[in-house]
């Protein structure tokens, strides 16, 4: 059980929520309350566990605002804004620590993009393990058609967990 948890992209709060039941230090920013986490000052704080749930590209854009990654407009600022945010947060991530971040890959256009292995290939971390999570990808999929024909909905996203280890 980590000691202390930091969510960077909080949304409505689910993290804090789990954090309280199981009393577990926490610290939620968000930029709905104007924490960017591309330029923002970071916590002073090391944490056990960092929990990030980036938003989906493409997908729903939360604001206007520059640094808010939903609204990148192609795959490659999409990738170099989660890239430059996943470095930031090494320095909030304690040794020994865990990143555990939670993405789904895209389609756009009829085209797929594998936004996992991109992440992965970065090794920024050691990757310690992937998950692979059922989502509500499919009761939203009936909704929405993805270029000119149907296609085989993504019923999932992933769960990336990185390891910090601890230098001697």
């Amino acid at each position: 059980k980590p000691k202390s948890l930091f969510d960077p992209m909080e949304g409505s709060g689910t993290a804090g929520d789990v954090c309280f039941d199981f009393e577990v230090e926490y610290c939620g920013r968000d930029l709905q309350q104007g924490f960017d986490l591309l330029s923002s000052p970071l916590p002073d704080s090391q944490f056990d566990l960092i929990f990030w749930h980036p938003p989906y590209w493409p997908g729903h854009q939360y604001s206007a605002h520059p640094n808010d990654l939903s609204s990148a407009k192609n795959i490659k600022q999409f990738l170099l804004a989660l890239h430059a945010a996943f470095t930031r947060l090494l320095d909030c991530l304690a040794p020994n620590g865990h990143l555990a971040l939670l993405i789904g890959d895209g389609r756009k256009q009829g085209r797929f993009y594998p936004i996992h292995t991109e992440i992965i290939q970065w090794q920024l971390l050691r990757l310690e393990t992937v998950l692979v999570k059922e989502g509500d990808h499919q009761r939203r999929a009936q909704f929405f058609r993805y270029g000119p024909t149907a296609f085989i909905p993504t019923l999932h996203e992933y769960v990336l967990l990185f390891h910090k280890e601890e230098t001697p």
